[in-house]
């Protein structure tokens, strides 16, 4: 196990997030999902779509899209 999770982080230090963009998309919690974003004073309410390729959460909000970095938000599964 341990080897492998250094494998993992080799490759993630050398391309970054890309290679594990489509297994981690297709398995997080939230995906497809309709979430309540919260940012500060601030809240968000949008369907999980994607996350993009530096592991943003991308969200489509009634306005259109936005996305979402670890630590601004906190979420809430509204389904």
């Amino acid at each position: 196990v341990l080897r492998h999770l250094r494998s993992m982080f080799q490759e993630f230090a050398v391309k970054g997030f890309t290679p594990f963009r489509e297994t981690w998309s297709s398995r997080h919690l939230y995906h497809d999902r309709r979430v309540r974003l919260i940012q500060g004073e601030r809240e968000f309410v949008g369907t999980v779509e994607d996350i993009d390729e530096h592991g943003g959460l991308i969200v489509r909000l009634a306005k259109g899209r936005r996305v979402f970095h670890s630590g601004e938000i906190s979420m809430r599964s509204l389904s």
